[in-house]
């Protein structure tokens, strides 16, 4: 029988969130940037709280609570793209 270390392939997850997460926040730094260029004030807010949920995904509560490997999959959020904890669909030749 296989034991899964929850905490380890927790912090495999988590790492693994901050890692795909990088290229959004630098992109995000661009367009806060182009936002006070412009003055835009309600715009840097927004930014400002999305750049903050990407900053919380790691610690997401359902990690934590993640009983088994297919709850902690589950985690994966879909605003980082496909999870690459899932397998691959299979291109047609």
């Amino acid at each position: 029988m296989i034991t899964i270390n929850m905490a380890k392939a927790r912090e495999v997850l988590r790492n693994h969130l901050r890692a795909e997460r990088t290229p959004f926040l630098k992109e995000k730094d661009f367009e806060f940037m182009r936002a006070v260029e412009a003055s835009d004030a309600s715009l840097q807010r927004d930014i400002v709280e999305e750049k903050q949920k990407l900053r919380d995904l790691p610690q997401n509560p359902a990690i934590e609570e993640a009983k088994d490997l297919d709850e902690l999959i589950a985690c994966w959020p879909p605003e980082l793209g496909p999870n690459p904890f899932l397998p691959r669909s299979s291109e047609a030749s």
